[in-house]
């Protein structure tokens, strides 16, 4: 995550005007501070979800791209496979019946 600025002083000084205790403004600074740090997305933070996200997407692409095409090629072998036993089917049938 990127470096995140809290001006936790400040906010303590804030909690302490409006009558928290001191210590208590103080963990709270703390604790305040530790939470955004984790939880805030920054832009750059977001380039670099998104450009792991697009790379993932096309290693996927691709893959997908390459089994689509071996099973094409064994679709068209298929398709020259059972061409060629029909045709000596064929020639069978007409000499069972014809001859």
């Amino acid at each position: 995550m990127s470096i995140f600025q809290f001006d936790s002083l400040g906010y303590s000084e804030r909690l302490q005007e409006a009558g928290v205790p001191q210590a208590q403004a103080a963990v709270h600074a703390k604790v305040m501070a530790e939470v955004l740090a984790e939880s805030v997305a920054f832009p750059n933070d977001l380039v670099k979800l998104e450009n792991m996200v697009t790379h993932k997407i096309e290693t996927a692409q691709w893959k997908l791209a390459t089994e689509i095409e071996k099973i094409r090629s064994d679709t068209t072998l298929l398709k020259y496979m059972v061409g060629i036993v029909i045709t000596l089917q064929i020639s069978v049938f007409f000499k069972l019946f014809f001859s």
